[in-house]
């Protein structure tokens, strides 16, 4: 496994599989901007092969593993070159149950266990409001908020399944205002993150801490996001299809499960079963 440094040494990697093959699939959706950021960071590797290659990034105590591959018959092959790891890979595979399944068959010749699966949900057409409530507690977090930021999410969530934001990921939305939160004293305990390119708007995260709940705090970080939506022509997040709670608050705000899914899946080193949420 080689560490990259620069975009050339990516783009040799991943298009000499691309050019190589006439039905070639990969599941590395990042585009230039995140993934020379996970360089700079050293965070990004690859393991070329000769009919696929395999790209690691490193996140906290585990990688996430992505590949480029001429066929599912070459993902297995890489896979089982691949040495044995001292650390937990995941992978995240985008599609439809049907387009999937030769690739998450693939990964399961290759060791890795089904984790957790996410649906994809979106609303069309221009968002309406109701009225108004008065003075809202939601704040837009600014660059202190990083790190407690980071540390609710680390308390809430699966990391393994939910693509947790780094300290400098959460210090780049705030900058950019796309960060929102209500604070119990100086804590954060709701936070929404949030997405927005022309008419279309993405939900990152949206979480209310579980001590915190039963009091409204949810429904005004929404509000607050819908009005920030008012000129977009959709919206879209994603949810733990196992979530059911979630999916049916997400519909009384509009939402609606599509056809694409999220197959995350993990390998874990022996010795570390049981370690892996």
């Amino acid at each position: 496994m080689q560490r990259l440094d620069n975009w050339d040494q990516f783009q040799k990697s991943f298009h000499r599989i691309k050019r190589n093959s006439s039905g070639y699939s990969s599941n590395l959706y990042a585009g230039r901007e995140s993934i020379e950021d996970w360089m700079a960071r050293g965070q990004f590797f690859c393991m070329p092969g000769t009919d696929a290659s395999l790209f690691f990034r490193r996140d906290r105590d585990f990688y996430h593993l992505f590949h480029v591959a001429a066929s599912s018959n070459a993902l297995v092959s890489i896979l089982h070159d691949m040495p044995d790891q001292l650390d937990v890979l995941t992978v995240d595979l985008v599609g439809t149950p049907v387009t999937l399944a030769p690739w998450t068959d693939a990964y399961c010749v290759g060791g890795f266990e089904p984790h957790s699966t996410l649906v994809r949900m979106s609303r069309n057409g221009p968002v309406s409001l109701p009225a108004s409530g008065g003075e809202s507690d939601v704040e837009v977090a600014g660059p202190d908020d990083a790190a407690p930021i980071v540390a609710f999410f680390e308390r809430l969530l699966d990391r393994h399944a939910e693509q947790l934001p780094s300290t400098d990921d959460i210090l780049r939305e705030a900058l950019q205002s796309r960060v929102l939160l209500v604070r119990q004293g100086a804590v954060p305990c709701g936070v929404l993150i949030f997405d927005l390119k022309g008419r279309s708007a993405t939900l990152r995260y949206w979480h209310v801490d579980k001590h915190a709940r039963g009091r409204g705090i949810g429904s005004r970080l929404m509000q607050q996001f819908l009005a920030r939506c008012v000129d977009t022509a959709r919206v879209a997040l994603w949810v733990k299809a196992n979530n059911a709670a979630s999916i049916s608050i997400y519909r009384y705000y509009g939402f609606e499960t599509d056809s694409l899914i999220d197959d995350i899946m993990i390998k874990v080193p022996r010795g570390k079963h049981g370690q892996n949420s």
